[in-house]
């Protein structure tokens, strides 16, 4: 077990982790790492459109600069401290039946006056699927919340 922490911490080099011992096993705990892949939304949205979105949500909404991606938004967070700072996240949504790429990026937090400048957010959603899929298209979906694999599991 000492090994994987040693791996871990090798392979995140220069992240902010930590690692806990749970009973008979570890945890690692990313610390800049924003967990908000469970959907992406369709399309770009300006900042008024994302901030109406996540109010659907009832969480908290972060928003930063991807050099990759570009503007991108983050609803739904539970955490007010995650959705503030600066970290990575996984750009790619798990999907049902499609080989996963677990890279990750990194964002530059924007502070409200910034984000209420830019007019083209990419938006990511942690929470609030139901009530955001009635008003907005949703382009990919985590593959826990894919009916297809509820229907595989239980059978």
């Amino acid at each position: 077990m000492r090994e994987k922490i040693i791996l871990s911490e090798k392979a995140k080099i220069k992240r902010n982790i930590c690692v806990e011992r749970i009973e008979s096993g570890f945890i690692i705990h990313e610390h800049e790492k924003i967990g908000c892949n469970t959907y992406l939304l369709e399309g770009k949205y300006t900042y008024d459109e994302v901030v109406k979105l996540n109010n659907l949500t009832t969480f908290y909404a972060g928003f930063g600069y991807c050099h990759k991606l570009g503007p991108i938004a983050f609803i739904g967070i539970p955490n007010l401290e995650y959705a503030q700072k600066s970290g990575c996240f996984q750009y790619e949504v798990k999907q049902y039946g499609i080989p996963f790429d677990s890279t990750e990026y990194y964002f530059n937090a924007y502070n409200e006056e910034k984000a209420k400048e830019i007019q083209d957010y990419t938006v990511y959603g942690f929470n609030g699927i139901e009530t955001i899929s009635k008003v907005a298209a949703i382009s990919k979906l985590n593959y826990i919340l894919d009916s297809r694999y509820k229907a595989k599991r239980l059978s």
